[in-house]
């Protein structure tokens, strides 16, 4: 009898296997959430409320209502210029915003304005107000920091609505949130800057208004 060779063929097995589908959706996931976060990120930033009205003086004696700085975006932070800790870091944070712009948007500075209200009527004055912005490397023209004779705690807490509350030791104990505020005087956003994610998110938010028409 004569022996026939027989050829062993394995049969098909499909790519599509229980195991590799698993492994492909495990890789894909960080790309498509990634994609998400994206597509959520462009989208408009809502409108909370209008700014409050002030008619305040700033550092350099000129006097300004809330209305004179519409046709800019706006960064209003809360401060003080002897503050130990809180204050100083909001503003050496926001040198990372200055040195952005800079770099990517120059031609923003004409539509864009740092706004601090003060939050000690006492110790906050004209000749503290531009050592405490250049110490950190910021241009004190690129500042309007208000000042009053009167305690401005009312105008932040119940029209900003950003937490502030007397101290007995301090001027003020208060939130480090910033405000971003559109060319129309509308707030759009309230930021903490204490990761470069959320930093990264201001900055967007900013790119976003200075986009949009007054």
């Amino acid at each position: 009898m004569v022996e026939e060779d027989v050829e062993f063929r394995a049969p098909k097995r499909s790519f599509f296997t229980p195991l590799n589908v698993t492994v492909l959706v495990v890789a894909l996931l960080p790309m498509v959430l990634t994609g998400v976060m994206v597509g959520r990120g462009q989208s408009p930033l809502p409108v909370i409320q209008p700014m409050p009205d002030f008619h305040l003086v700033n550092q350099r004696d000129e006097r300004l209502r809330a209305q004179d700085l519409q046709g800019k975006v706006l960064v209003v932070s809360f401060l003080f210029t002897n503050c130990p800790d809180v204050c100083p870091a909001t503003v050496s944070r926001l040198k990372t915003t200055a040195d952005w712009l800079d770099e990517k948007h120059p031609e923003a500075w004409e539509k864009f304005r740092f706004v601090a209200l003060s939050l000690d009527r006492r110790g906050d004055q004209p000749e503290t107000v531009k050592p405490f912005l250049e110490l950190r490397g910021h241009s004190n023209d690129r500042w309007d920091y208000f000042l009053s004779e009167e305690s401005l705690h009312p105008l932040v807490r119940d029209g900003f609505m950003v937490g502030v509350r007397e101290d007995d030791q301090l001027a003020a104990v208060h939130s480090d949130r910033v405000v971003l505020v559109d060319k129309r005087g509308l707030i759009r956003g309230y930021y903490e800057l204490h990761n470069t994610e959320q930093i990264a998110r201001f900055h967007h938010g900013i790119e976003q208004l200075l986009k949009e028409d007054s």
